[in-house]
């Protein structure tokens, strides 16, 4: 096997970003924190129950952290090499696909390794407080290693079958969101009509590593664990078939045709595209591609109709209306995830080009360079969130109905209860989706890959904050938590608007690949 010098090359790039450094530094930080957190809560309850709920918290964390790190540092990798025309050059020496498969998954793996290792030694100190086992400890380690396994391995089959940077990310996303919830399924069902295919499921893997999953069924931890583990290997060995056979298919599909002509009879459709270019050239190149905002769509739709569905069910309870109100945060994250993914798109493709900086030489006022690509977010996005918005306060009129025409005891202060949720969190999630557009669109302007960009304004946005929250949620009962949130929001968005107002011209100026933020 030549596989070797691909991992050494890989290295020796991914060396050399300083997010190398920041990732372990903050995977020990945020483990040592929650660790902090929980020691002093031990001081409040037994040390046996407080250093089994840091052991629980810490392993969810590192679970969801291999999940997503998986997906992020191969889901983009081979395609990546495809639309440079680089990996055509790898196969024209005595390379293979395993040679280059194993290279790329090493490379890809490396550094969230290094990070589960910095958060190993804190997660150690739960067998110190009591209430973990060893044997506990030693199989959630393998468990979050099969994880991280699998997840890169699925995201290198599916990026060795792509080319398109979003349908790379999108497909895994899906194929490792699929078999993580075929656990949960599973296990719903009634035992013997079909649960064995949890064990397919990193999720069941995890979950039964568990001491009180583990002992009552030893063996259907080893065999998920081998499941799963063979999976992984069987994702590899997909990738190194097929991408030989894929690294010279065409670019995609051809842009949508769209330039209007600027005389002669126009049809409705090229009079509006006539009208965005004359108003905001930015507006209608980002407009001009079809199709963007289909993810949003889908889950708006699917959230709003499921959710009317299950409300006219439970009529009759109020207190299951405002645990579906409670539901809706999943669906508000997953759409403000897709706000920031389009917003890592606005500018990057642009630059790429040369048609920003050719932009920047005409008279075009900077506002209106940056306005064009925020219009067209809230353009692609508005419908969908409005739809769903629309289905909660459907939602909550049933229940204020209901509570108003039965006379339950407690229903002033549980429809107290569920407007402040709807009205407060929806202004909130409101907020996090301006704040991820604007510092999306200058992170597409300061980082030369998308993934990239849309990483960082998760993290700094939503992840990091929501982290540094857990003190004050635990100590002053949350009371404080939505107006710092807010207050979050709010600096972000004045940030990202000083810095795009400030640095456009001299970001885009600078070569691509270059970044000083």
């Amino acid at each position: 096997m030549n596989f070797l010098p691909l991992v050494e090359r890989d290295l020796r790039a991914r060396s050399r970003r300083a997010s190398t450094y920041w990732w372990r530094c903050g995977a020990g930080g945020v483990a040592a924190a929650v660790a902090l957190a929980m020691m002093v809560a031990s001081l409040l309850m037994g040390p046996g129950r407080a250093g089994k709920g840091m052991f629980a918290a810490m392993t969810w964390l590192a679970w969801v952290f291999c999940l997503v790190e998986g997906v992020r540092n191969a889901a983009d990798c081979l395609s990546e090499e495809k639309r440079e025309g680089t990996l055509g050059l790898l196969f024209l020496t005595d390379l293979r696909g395993y040679d280059v498969v194993l290279g790329k998954f090493a490379a890809a793996s490396v550094g969230a390794v290094f990070s589960l290792l910095a958060a190993f030694p804190v997660l150690g100190l739960a067998l110190i407080q009591g209430g973990v086992t060893f044997g506990e400890f030693a199989r959630m380690g393998l468990a979050l290693g099969n994880t991280l396994f699998f997840t890169v391995a699925a995201s290198l089959f599916v990026s060795a079958v792509s080319r398109v940077e979003r349908r790379a990310w999108l497909g895994a996303f899906l194929l490792s969101g699929a078999f993580v919830l075929v656990g949960p399924l599973a296990n719903a069902l009634p035992a013997g009509s079909g649960r064995t295919w949890g064990l397919l499921s990193p999720w069941v893997n995890f979950t039964s590593a568990f001491e009180a999953a583990y002992a009552p069924a030893p063996s259907r931890y080893w065999l998920c664990c081998l499941s799963v583990h063979a999976l992984g290997w069987l994702w590899l060995a997909l990738a190194a078939a097929l991408l030989p056979r894929t690294w010279q298919e065409d670019g995609g599909r051809p842009l949508p045709q769209g330039l209007p002509p600027f005389s002669g009879a126009v049809g409705p459709q090229q009079a509006g595209q006539t009208e965005l270019r004359s108003m905001n050239p930015v507006l209608w190149l980002s407009l001009r591609e079809s199709g963007r905002a289909r993810v949003a769509w889908v889950v708006a739709l699917a959230a709003a109709g499921l959710g009317l569905l299950i409300s006219l069910a439970l009529l009759s309870e109020p207190g299951s209306l405002f645990g579906l109100l409670a539901c809706a945060f999943p669906v508000h994250l997953a759409l403000t995830l897709c706000v920031a993914w389009e917003a890592c798109h606005v500018f990057g493709g642009m630059r790429r080009s040369g048609f920003l900086e050719l932009l920047l030489s005409t008279p075009l006022p900077l506002f209106l360079i940056v306005q064009g690509g925020h219009s067209a977010l809230v353009r692609r996005f508005l419908r969908p969130v409005v739809i769903l918005a629309a289905a909660e306060l459907i939602v909550l009129g049933l229940m204020a109905g209901m509570l108003a025409g039965g006379g339950a005891r407690g229903g002033s202060g549980l429809l107290v209860g569920a407007v402040l949720l709807v009205v407060g969190g929806g202004g909130l999630w409101l907020l996090d989706m301006m704040a991820v557009a604007r510092v999306g669109m200058w992170f597409s302007l300061v980082h030369p890959k998308a993934g990239q960009a849309w990483a960082r304004t998760v993290w700094w946005v939503l992840v990091a904050p929501a982290l540094a929250l857990v003190p004050s949620a635990a100590f002053c009962c949350g009371v404080a938590a939505p107006f710092l949130l807010l207050a979050k929001d709010l600096l972000f968005i004045q940030w990202a608007n000083g810095n795009l107002r400030a640095r456009l011209r001299e970001e885009a100026a600078r070569p691509v690949g270059l970044h000083s933020a």
